[in-house]
């Protein structure tokens, strides 16, 4: 597994569970926050202390959601990339989820470009071979001009003996 991938994968997995705890953090703090500057008449305080409890009452379940749905497509990566299991059903079975669900993370995961290197028709995950360059072999055909051999490349014949270019439609 690329190492660059592994990374941006636990990174956005870490960056997740650090938002997630922050905003819990933000929310529990916020109201006592509120009392102290509602007694004290401290009008900053009370204005932040709101602040944090309404971005952690709404933040904190959808921060936490998002931190547990990049659990389980650290999981799905992980059986396709360390396991090497290569099908829908396949990883629905070991992980125990539906193959709707697991078909939906391994989406996920290449979209998010979390497994790459694959080709995934819905249903198999295929690894990708590389393209091997084909090289070009001269093709011989005689000049219309002076009859002598000619050399095809990158779509065009040339003839080394008149200098001459055409221009092949094949």
């Amino acid at each position: 597994m690329s190492e660059k991938i592994k990374t941006k994968l636990d990174k956005d997995k870490s960056d997740a569970l650090i938002l997630s705890i922050c905003l819990s953090v933000s929310f529990v703090a916020g109201i006592p926050l509120i009392v102290v500057g509602a007694v004290n008449e401290i009008w900053v305080v009370l204005g932040l202390a709101i602040a944090c409890v309404v971005v952690g009452f709404y933040g904190t379940p959808i921060a936490w959601m998002h931190y547990g749905s990049m659990v389980a497509i650290k999981r799905v990566v992980d059986a396709v990339l360390i396991e090497k299991i290569e099908t829908v059903s396949e990883i629905s079975k070991q992980l125990q989820i539906s193959p709707k669900v697991a078909k939906d993370r391994v989406t996920t995961a290449i979209k998010r470009q979390y497994i790459m290197g694959y080709r995934f028709d819905g249903e198999t995950l295929v690894e990708n071979e590389p393209k091997k360059k084909e090289k070009l072999k001269p093709v011989e055909n005689h000049c219309p001009n002076c009859g002598g051999k000619m050399e095809s490349f990158d779509g065009f014949d040339f003839c080394p003996y008149c200098n001459t270019r055409f221009k092949v439609e094949r």
